[in-house]
């Protein structure tokens, strides 16, 4: 709230655009960390499933577990 009093009008950053733009700048940093941390790995799987809901609307679900050497354990990205 302290931001929303303080800051100018016209840089809130809380209009729809910017907070998706935001998400997304989030999503390829997160991406990009895990696609390393998979590459890195020895070993890894990958299961993919699609299956359609009751709307008729497809869900694809794809889920990657691999080892994580340096944390000594198994890593699972849904």
């Amino acid at each position: 709230m302290h931001h929303l009093r303080n800051s100018a009008l016209n840089a809130t950053y809380i209009s729809p655009q910017i907070q998706n733009e935001i998400i997304s700048a989030c999503n390829d940093l997160i991406l990009a960390k895990l696609v390393a941390q998979v590459n890195a790995a020895k070993c890894f799987s990958i299961l993919a499933d699609e299956t359609a809901d009751v709307s008729g609307t497809e869900q694809f679900s794809l889920y990657v577990r691999y080892v994580d050497e340096c944390a000594g354990k198994v890593g699972d990205l849904l």
